[in-house]
């Protein structure tokens, strides 16, 4: 790795990237978001990314919805748990600053 690649490697300590990766949370994600974040991330990565692919997926996964808890899945109600998830975590960025 050369020296200009450096800043990309993980590093543990005060400035390390994993902490970073939640630089802008004024909370940490419950349990229900973070299980839906990854599986959401599991299906974007397998190349689904229409919603409608993507809500029939979390569906057949069982993905239970963070803020409806309903765990049957349309392209609206993704959509409106995306909103719903960001609006929350952008109110606890507001009232708490950086870092959860």
């Amino acid at each position: 790795m050369s020296d200009a690649n450096a800043w990309m490697s993980y590093r543990s300590g005060p400035k390390s990237s994993e902490q970073l990766s939640r630089q802008s949370l004024g909370r940490a994600l419950s349990h229900v978001e973070k299980t839906f974040s990854e599986a959401l991330e599991a299906v974007f990565s397998e190349g689904t990314h229409d919603f409608e692919a993507v809500a029939a997926e979390l569906t057949r996964l069982g993905v239970v919805a963070p803020c409806s808890g309903r765990n049957e899945w349309t392209a609206d109600s993704l959509a409106s748990e995306l909103k719903s998830i960001n609006r929350d975590l952008d109110e606890a960025y507001r009232e708490n600053g950086i870092g959860a």
